[in-house]
């Protein structure tokens, strides 16, 4: 996606905003508070101030033409619901939208959100899933359907290479970087035939489930 569609400038809007744009991605935000729009207006390709839930303003702004357009208001309810069906029937090509709950994710998943988030919960499970497991230090969504996780190597497989591991078909993940001990830069490219040492660190990309199987099979 190079190109997005902003909607809502609380702490999460801001930060999505603000993250793509210094990505260099085409970055539009509309909000109906000025002070918000005033704030990031010099970091962004264009902030338009006006109510998202008017078809007229998302439809001046040209919200459908982008890549992606992200719905981030979650404390009202209401304007999140009718921003959500104004964007379908605009015709959106992805919508992300951001939850206050369970219950209305559920709802807008229904009226055809593509994706929904829950940062409070997301950021909680996250940390909770690296605190259960000993030696993961990052746990990151990289998207729907596939983690990364940063871990120290695993006791069982200290003195082995991943040839001998074989852990993209026995586990059916991939090792992308891995950092040797003392050493803070990751290395690029992956040796398949140096061994890990103890106190070295890995990152790995999975599905997550089979992240999951991963971890609970070498810290269990």
């Amino acid at each position: 996606m190079k190109s997005f569609c902003i909607i809502g400038l609380g702490r999460f809007g801001r930060a999505l905003a603000e993250t793509l744009a210094a990505a260099k991605k085409e970055v539009l935000v509309i909000d109906s508070d000025e002070k918000n729009i005033e704030m990031i207006a010099d970091s962004v390709d264009s902030a338009i101030l006006g109510d998202c839930t008017e078809e007229a303003v998302l439809r001046a702004a040209g919200a459908a033409e982008y890549d992606c357009v992200a719905l981030c208001i979650s404390e009202n309810i209401n304007d999140s619901v009718m921003a959500t069906i104004l964007l379908r029937e605009l015709g959106a090509k992805y919508i992300l939208a951001r939850a206050a709950d369970e219950r209305h994710a559920r709802v807008l998943e229904k009226l055809g959100a593509d994706r929904v988030v829950l940062p409070e919960s997301d950021i909680g499970r996250r940390v909770g899933l690296a605190l259960s497991h000993d030696g993961v230090q990052q746990y990151m969504e990289f998207s729907e359907d596939t983690a990364i996780v940063e871990m120290d190597v695993p006791a069982r497989w200290v003195g082995k290479t991943l040839l001998e591991l074989d852990v993209r078909k026995k586990m059916n993940i991939n090792v992308i970087t891995v950092r040797k001990k003392g050493v803070h830069k990751k290395g690029i490219s992956v040796d398949p035939k140096a061994k890990f040492g103890e106190g070295d660190a890995v990152t790995v990309i999975g599905q997550k489930d089979d992240i999951r199987k991963m971890l609970s099979h070498l810290r269990g």
